[in-house]
Order: structure tokens, then C-alpha cells, then sequence
């Protein structure tokens, strides 16, 4: 399981993915990576929220949510994986 700061950070990217449809992304959250694929995806995950959310005052819940999941992602080997998702 990734683990938030906060309740509401993880019902938010919860909220965020199945609003964007991402079973697998709700998955991930529970089980958390085993792959660099699943970094990858998480990632992406991250982008598609932050633009789907730019109209929204939710930039606290965007910084907690990316500290959970680069902290996670890094935590299990695959820091690189995500780091190659990072928008130039």
C-alpha cells in the first residue's frame, strides 16, 4: 500500500483516478510498485491529475501526492522510472 501523509491526499488521487477511469491506477495504490511499469504508470498518473485539476485550488493536495508517490516509487528501486515522466 502507498502510503499518504494524509486521508484526504490518498482519497483525492483515488477520486483523481476514477474520475480519469484508471482501475489500474486505484490497484497501485493499494498494492503499491513491483515494476518499473507500475512507476511509469503512477507517473503518468500524476500528470493526467495535475491537468485535469488546473482550474481547481488544489495545489497542497498535488504537492502531498506527489511526495507519496515519488517517495514510494523511489523507495522501491524504480526512482528513475519515475523521474523519466517528469515534463520537460
Amino acid at each position: 500500500m502507498i502510503e499518504f501523509r494524509n486521508e484526504r491526499a490518498r482519497q483525492f488521487v483515488a477520486e483523481q483516478a476514477q474520475n480519469l477511469g484508471d482501475t489500474r491506477a486505484l490497484q497501485l495504490l493499494e498494492t503499491g510498485v513491483q515494476s518499473p511499469d507500475d512507476a511509469t504508470h503512477l507517473a503518468r498518473l500524476y500528470w493526467a491529475i495535475v491537468d485535469a485539476t488546473l482550474d481547481q485550488d488544489v495545489e497542497y493536495l498535488l504537492e502531498q501526492t506527489y511526495s507519496a508517490l515519488h517517495i514510494h516509487c523511489g523507495n522501491n528501486g524504480f526512482d528513475s522510472a519515475w523521474e523519466q515522466e517528469i515534463p520537460q
